[in-house]
This record gives C-alpha cells, sequence and structure tokens, in this order.
C-alpha cells in the first residue's frame, strides 16, 4: 500500500513540475505576486493537514496528492523567484557599499568600418550611434566591497583595457574585461560604446548575466549572444543579424537582409521596420514569439510558422495557403500584396512549446 502511495504522489509530483515548467516563461511575468502566492500556497497545506486530521481514510490519499502538488508549486515557484531576482542588493547587504570607477577613450575613426567585440558576463553593454565623427568607449566598474580601500585596491587589479586598432579602412575597438572572483568584493562593468552614424558597424557582443543593447546603427553584421539576460535592439539596420539567448528576452526593432534571433527559454518580440526586403528565421523552445509587420501597400509579409505546441496567430486578412494540424500547428499565409509589393519579408518561425503572434502595425 504505502509503495502504491509513493508512486502516486511521484505521479502528482512530475506532473505539476512538468505543468510548471511548461508556464515558466509566462509566470515569470507575474514574479512580483510570487510572496503572496507562495503564502496562500503555505495556507493551503495547512488546512490539507487540518483536513488530514479529521477525514476519513479513504479521502487521505487524495489530501495527500493535493499537498504534494501545493509544496511542488510553492517549491518552483520560490527557484523562479530566486533566478528573477538580481544578485547585486544581497551582495551589497552582504559587503558593502557600491563604489564607481569610470575610464573612456575617444579619438577619430579611419576607413568606414568600426568593429566593435565586447563579452560582458554580468553588467550592461550599449552601443549607440552618434552625429560626431569620433568614437567614444566609456567603462564604469562598479564595485561592491566594505570600505572605499578595498574598492581602490580591487579597481586597480581589475581595470579594465580599451583597445583601439585602425586595420586599412577598419576600426576595431575590444573592451577587455577581468571577471575572475577577488574576495571580500563584488564587483561589475557597465559599457557604453558610441560610433559615427556615418559608418558601417560590425558588433560581436556576448553577457552571461547582463543587457545588452544597441541603438540607430547601421551595420554590416550585429552578433549577440546572452545566456541569461535581455538583448535590446532599437533602429537597427543591418545586413545581418544574428541574436541567439539561452534564457531570456529579445526585443528587437530591425530592418535586416538576413535575421536569425533564437530563444531556448523565453520571450522573442520583433518589430520589422520594412524599409528594405529580408528574411526572419524565428525560434523558441519554450516560450512565444511575438512579430509586428508594416501595414503599407508598399510591404508584403509572408509566414511560414510551426508551432508544436501551441497557437499561431495572424491577420484574418491574409491569404491562407496551408493550414494543417490540431496540436502540432503549421501555417503558410501571406498578405493579398506579396507577389508584387516591392518591399517582401518572409518570416520563418517556429515555437516547440508556445504560442506565435503576427500582427501589422
Amino acid at each position: 500500500m504505502k509503495v502504491r502511495e509513493g508512486l502516486v504522489e511521484a505521479g502528482v509530483v512530475l506532473i505539476v513540475v512538468g505543468l510548471v515548467l511548461l508556464a515558466a516563461p509566462s509566470l515569470l511575468e507575474y514574479r512580483e505576486f510570487y510572496p503572496l502566492v507562495i503564502a496562500c500556497l503555505g495556507a493551503a497545506v495547512l488546512v490539507v493537514g487540518v483536513l488530514m486530521l479529521v477525514v476519513p481514510k479513504s479521502l487521505l490519499l487524495p489530501l495527500k496528492m493535493l499537498a504534494s502538488g501545493l509544496l511542488v508549486l510553492a517549491v518552483v515557484l520560490i527557484l523562479l523567484s530566486l533566478i528573477a531576482i538580481p544578485p547585486i542588493p544581497f551582495v551589497t547587504l552582504r559587503l558593502g557599499y557600491k563604489y564607481s570607477f569610470t575610464y573612456s577613450k575617444q579619438g577619430s575613426v579611419t576607413g568606414r568600418i568600426v568593429e566593435v567585440r565586447v563579452d560582458n558576463s554580468l553588467g550592461e553593454t550599449v552601443v549607440s550611434a552618434w552625429d560626431s565623427d569620433q568614437y567614444y568607449v566609456k567603462v564604469v566598474l562598479n564595485v561592491y566591497a566594505p570600505s572605499r580601500e578595498h574598492a581602490e585596491r580591487l579597481a586597480n587589479v581589475k581595470k579594465p583595457e580599451i583597445v583601439v586598432e585602425k586595420v586599412g579602412e577598419r576600426t576595431i575597438i575590444r573592451v577587455i574585461l577581468d571577471y575572475k572572483v577577488v574576495s571580500p568584493a563584488f564587483f561589475t562593468y557597465d559599457v557604453y560604446i558610441k560610433v559615427p552614424k556615418s559608418v558601417s558597424s560590425e558588433l560581436h557582443l556576448a553577457t552571461s548575466t547582463g543587457k545588452v543593447s544597441v541603438e540607430g546603427l547601421r551595420a554590416r553584421d550585429v552578433s549577440i549572444h546572452a545566456t541569461t539576460g535581455q538583448v535590446v535592439l532599437k533602429r537597427v539596420a543591418a545586413d545581418s543579424v544574428s541574436v541567439t539567448a539561452t534564457t531570456g528576452e529579445i526585443d528587437a526593432e530591425v530592418d535586416a537582409r538576413y535575421a536569425v534571433l533564437q530563444v531556448t527559454t523565453g520571450r522573442l518580440s520583433l518589430r520589422i521596420l520594412g524599409n528594405i526586403s529580408g528574411e526572419y528565421a524565428l525560434s523558441a523552445t519554450t516560450g512565444s514569439i511575438d512579430v509586428i509587420a508594416p501595414d503599407s501597400p508598399s510591404v508584403g509579409v509572408r509566414l511560414e510558422a510551426e508551432s508544436h505546441v501551441g497557437d499561431v496567430d495572424f491577420p484574418s486578412s491574409w491569404v491562407v495557403i496551408k493550414r494543417e494540424g490540431f496540436i502540432s500547428t503549421k501555417v503558410v499565409a501571406e498578405t493579398p500584396n506579396y507577389a508584387e509589393a516591392p518591399v517582401r519579408l518572409l518570416i520563418r518561425a517556429s515555437v516547440t512549446t508556445g504560442d506565435l503572434d503576427v500582427e501589422q502595425g
């Protein structure tokens, strides 16, 4: 009997864990309510425990199953809340105060191409365009330490290296950051780079747990990788765009001849500016994809999409060429003007578990 009860409880645990993980990307949007929900789950478990003292034996197994499910849900929510909360407040409480040290470099640009390379594990990286004909690099080292003396000692050791090379028609900017752990202190780098609007950029950016932002650039190639972090692109025009996020969020506003945007667990939001024809390959393993395409007579849009567990939505005015499946959905649809439009956008999207929504506006 005990073995049978144990198997039933294990089954309930696995079902609850599977359902919570399935909904994890959506649950993260409501993490401000986690404390209240966890408190309510605790009260519910308490009530179930009291009921188990008074109900007939025939009802004990269902109550045990309910209590197991509630406890697992509470534990998973606690883990999700810990993932969502940045570590800096805890580090600050443990190590003391925040001290910031600023390093910068500015100079002229050689040729028409600026190449930027930054791998910033924890902090923020921002690359933007400005009206000047020079580049500008600023790195802020944020140190959390017990005293100013400790912070200054660490700053001397962890000073960032800003390397600028000029090779032919190319200016190469590299920011080298040292994230090797030093105790008793915690530190992050924030990197801000400005390049002339008149040049064409090539970006190679990466972060582990941080944020990468690119704004107002005209680029030949944009390559960004985030492990657990956020990538934001605003008004970026490029020949090629490649953005991947393992557990995080991609929010892009781009024009690209070819773009690949991928999230493993998280949300992908794309607004296509629609000034040039292009192909967009989008994918999410567990998460959602939201696309806004231009609503213009000069822009035609074709959608080739698949969702294994989820919905595929697009404007009702589009011409449906193919639609099949119930749980797993495959769709091919396009705007009525796609064949003759001077600007044509091809969207290829795939979601394993989650929804795909395409709008025009």
